[in-house]
């Protein structure tokens, strides 16, 4: 064989290889950059893992077997919203409210869900509390992510023995729809089922919550990150709705409405078993300024109708703070809310302001005080 027939087979031979090596580096590649998406994904979970951590710990409450969860009594944490705007929770985890010097004052509770409670402004700035400035000495027992029934079983169980005249309960369309279920957010939670058609709490007591529900649930935007997470998300809806084939939502909306109805009634009543004049306030949300606001003002305005036909059958007192906070320019509107900010102050964007605050607390006073003009004989009868 010749030199040249030799160069000729060895280039032959050498073709095969070199083909072999480049796909060899090329799988070696693509191994590379999977595995390192795969470092940078777990790189990017654990850090949101330890950034709610951080965030909730400074959220947490006390568990309670009635309500689920309630404010960690005597507790102060100073600056907790921002320089000067402190957080302080009474002996019976209630959120302090200034001392009104008037002796004579109107003793009034307050009682909501976050909206009431009041994050991100300061113990004297929430709008419970800006009616202490006035006629009021008020009660401060607002409290996050509680639904109306929470409201009704906290008021009926710890606002017994607190003198008051005037019960101002504060709802949003949320607290409506948390009737629902018996979790919230990963935590357990009361929940009211017509029973014999009588209202029954058929969650008491309520059960501790289990750790990795709530690891689950706390973290649940950082295990989406993966996309096995989010395949067994869709995997679990489709399995879940073929087993358990959803009801009409007029069933639905029906059966929510009657225990809505039971809880207001209930409310309004003990209210009044306890000498005290029941206020109903509807409070909006920022959902009308950057949401789809056709589809929030007719939720809002289907529940306002509500309210108003319950409010002439069990006799009670419904103000409409949207009736006059929509009608504002979008800019003033948004200035009602707490805009994105740092990241301990998690469940803070989108509560009022100081701004808001003040704005729902002149609607809510100037109701009452319309209330008491036309019915001066309260203002005799002691607070």
């Amino acid at each position: 064989m010749t030199k040249q027939h030799q160069s000729v087979e060895g280039n032959h031979r050498s073709h095969p290889s070199v083909l072999k090596i480049i796909i060899i580096e090329l799988i070696s590649v693509c191994l590379l950059l999977i595995s390192m998406e795969g470092i940078l994904s777990w790189y990017h979970f654990l850090q949101n893992v330890y950034n709610n951590h951080i965030a909730i710990k400074h959220t947490e409450g006390k568990y309670d077997q009635l309500l689920g969860w309630t404010n960690i009594p005597n507790s102060f944490i100073q600056n907790k919203y921002g320089s000067g705007n402190n957080l302080t929770i009474n002996a019976n985890s209630f959120r302090v409210t200034p001392i009104n010097p008037n002796a004579d004052a109107l003793r009034v509770i307050c009682t909501g869900d976050s909206f009431t409670f009041g994050p991100g402004v300061d113990d004297t700035k929430t709008w419970c509390s800006l009616l202490s400035s006035g006629n009021f000495q008020t009660t401060n027992m607002g409290e996050g992510g509680y639904g109306i029934d929470q409201n009704y079983l906290w008021y009926l169980r710890d606002a017994s023995n607190i003198p008051h005249k005037i019960h101002i309960m504060a709802f949003i369309l949320d607290d409506f729809d948390r009737v629902a279920s018996n979790i919230f957010m990963g935590n357990e939670k009361p929940l009211f089922k017509m029973v014999n058609n009588r209202l029954t709490n058929i969650n008491y007591p309520i059960p501790k919550n289990q750790q990795w529900r709530k690891f689950t649930y706390d973290n649940q935007n950082a295990f989406m990150q993966f996309n096995i997470f989010q395949t067994a998300y869709h995997i679990k809806n489709l399995i879940l709705k073929y087993i358990h084939p959803a009801i009409s939502d007029e069933h639905d909306q029906a059966t929510s409405n009657d225990i809505i109805t039971a809880i207001i009634n209930a409310m309004v009543n003990t209210t009044k078993e306890r000498g005290a004049i029941p206020f109903i306030i509807l409070l909006p949300t920022e959902e009308f300024s950057f949401k789809d606001i056709n589809n929030y003002m007719a939720r809002y305005q289907k529940r306002k109708e509500f309210l108003t036909q319950l409010a002439v059958k069990d006799n009670f007192i419904f103000v409409d703070v949207g009736e006059s906070m929509f009608n504002v320019d979008p800019m003033t509107y948004s200035s009602f809310f707490i805009q994105d900010g740092p990241i301990n102050y998690q469940f803070v964007p989108g509560h009022y302001t100081e701004v808001g605050n003040a704005f729902v607390a002149q609607n809510i006073s100037s109701a009452i005080n319309q209330y008491l003009y036309n019915h001066p004989e309260i203002l005799h009868n002691g607070n």
